[in-house]
């Protein structure tokens, strides 16, 4: 009877573990690997981030969504919206059955909820237009404009303007965005490895995609790994092993290689990215505008393009993505290699090579200068180029990197001097972002503290009534940031997607739509 009983047990428990694995087999996961420009996210918290990744995209949604390929604006949290004739009121109509994953509602509420609380964060500019919310009912909500505002439609879409559960924040206090993350979006944060990577699984309760994706939802894959990797080469070994599925942002020196697997394909979606070295602009020899303009200039972008890109992208010569309106300035604004005007600049600020050895020195101090970058091999490789640059001109620039935690919070404090970075954005708002006098140390990281550029960018955030005088301010206000120089442009990157041949990817990837839409062989 024993032994009877211990075979029942047996058969029990292998049957049981038969299911487990076959349920397992059966799960369809995901794995992303992001591009470098979203790595380093401190929180998952919408209303604390200042720079975004994928996983907020998931998680969450904002009230519209807009496309990568035709830049037009669609529906996402929203049913519908109507501007007024003076612009001074925008009505939404909201979706109906939406809901959080803590099973909160998504109603006209939170989104009044939502704009006063955008107002204490990082990205408060996004809402500085609104000046008040009303309800009309409870899926109806007005925008009462402080004034008119061209750029609304774009604010929410942006990342930084998707929408949290107001019952989550209450609930879980500092902890929301670190332990607990609570959208309406297709995935549900399962674990978050700070670093390293995001685990989400499928919202099944998800049917409010918008017409970015042909599936409204649910996901066609359970489970959704975003992962964060600091060298293009491991980034190439698991992409080629098939522990990566997708990666966002191929790595130049590897995209030949990678288009010769013949179980991996790439796509060219649209970019807007931009590399540029910055200078501190308070502190010295860089206070001094010839010192900076002659930096600039000794920046050679062609070569850059061709000895760490392999000549895939382009160089920019202005601080804004060349598909934007408001990079269209005069070509006396354009920032270009020129060595010798470089030299001569210098010279005139007072640096000279006193003692033959190449250096330049001022009043009894070599040209000794930092140059930060975050550790990615990327950062490294450009950073290594822009050395021997102003090195020709007679500046000895020693490399730091840092790991992207400390990197910016070494900037938050100022301490910098020059800096490799990239951004990405499609707004020319992102001038008011990196140059306001009011966010000194981050994201103002050229510490640039000038009247007259935050007297032009109030006038581009604030004064225009219609899109065209919009982009008129903007260019002015473009124009002069380039004539201080605390930027030298050098490179658009592309952004090219490795897949994977077992991932059944849409036809166009509009992220973070696309991710509905995909599926695994």
């Amino acid at each position: 009877m024993k032994k009877l009983t211990i075979y029942l047990l047996l058969i029990v428990f292998l049957v049981a573990l038969t299911g487990t694995f076959s349920l397992a087999a059966s799960e369809k996961e995901l794995v992303v690997v992001v591009d470098p420009a979203a790595k380093g996210v401190t929180s998952l918290n919408p209303l604390e981030i200042k720079w975004g990744t994928l996983a907020i995209n998931v998680i969450y949604e904002g009230l519209t969504e807009m496309s990568e390929f035709d830049g037009k604006y669609y529906p996402s949290l929203t049913s519908s919206w109507e501007m007024s004739e003076d612009a001074m009121t925008w009505t939404f109509k909201l979706k109906k059955g939406v809901k959080f994953h803590d099973g909160s509602e998504f109603n006209a509420d939170v989104v009044k909820w939502f704009i006063e609380e955008m107002r204490e964060s990082p990205s408060d500019y996004m809402v500085q237009s609104i000046k008040s919310v009303t309800v009309e009912d409870p899926y109806t909500v007005t925008f009462h404009m402080e004034y008119p505002d061209p750029n609304l439609l774009f604010n929410l879409s942006s990342t930084y303007m998707t929408i949290p559960s107001k019952e989550a924040i209450e609930k879980y206090g500092e902890d929301f965005g670190i332990k607990y993350a609570v959208g309406t979006g297709a995935f549900i944060l399962d674990e978050w490895i700070m670093d390293d990577r995001v685990i989400l699984k499928k919202n099944p309760a998800y049917n409010w995609g918008t017409e970015l994706s042909e599936n409204r939802g649910p996901a066609k894959i359970d489970k959704l790994v975003i992962r964060e990797m600091k060298e293009e080469a491991t980034v190439f070994m698991e992409l080629t092993s098939g522990g990566v599925d997708i990666a966002e942002g191929v790595p130049a020196i590897f995209l030949e290689k990678i288009k010769e697997d013949k179980n991996i394909g790439v796509v060219e979606v649209p970019s807007a990215r931009l590399y540029y070295l910055a200078m501190n602009t308070q502190k010295e020899p860089y206070t001094d505008i010839k010192v900076r303009e002659a930096i600039c200039l000794a920046i050679n972008q062609e070569e850059i393009l061709e000895h760490v890109f392999m000549n895939v992208g382009k160089v920019t010569h202005t601080y804004l993505i060349d598909q934007l309106e408001e990079s269209k300035v005069p070509e006396e604004y354009k920032i270009r290699f020129n060595l010798d005007k470089a030299k001569e600049l210098i010279a005139e600020a007072g640096w000279k090579d006193t003692d033959g050895d190449g250096i330049l020195e001022k009043g009894g101090e070599k040209f000794v200068a930092n140059l930060w970058v975050e550790n990615v091999s990327v950062f490294r490789r450009v950073a290594e180029v822009a050395q021997e640059q102003l090195r020709k001109l007679g500046i000895d620039a020693k490399i730091t990197q840092y790991d992207s935690v400390t990197f910016k919070d070494k900037l938050k404090k100022g301490e910098q001097e020059l800096l490799i970075r990239l951004y990405g954005w499609a707004n020319a708002d992102i001038l008011e972002w990196y140059f306001n006098s009011e966010r000194m140390g981050y994201p103002n990281v050229a510490m640039l503290d000038d009247e007259k550029a935050d007297e032009l960018m109030d006038k581009a955030m604030t004064e225009a009534g219609t899109w065209e005088e919009r982009v008129e301010y903007f260019i002015d206000y473009h124009k002069y940031l380039l004539k201080q120089f605390p930027w030298a442009p050098i490179y658009l990157p592309p952004v090219n997607v490795a897949i994977r041949s077992n991932i059944i990817m849409p036809e166009k990837i509009e992220t973070p739509a696309y991710l509905l839409d995909v599926d695994v062989k």
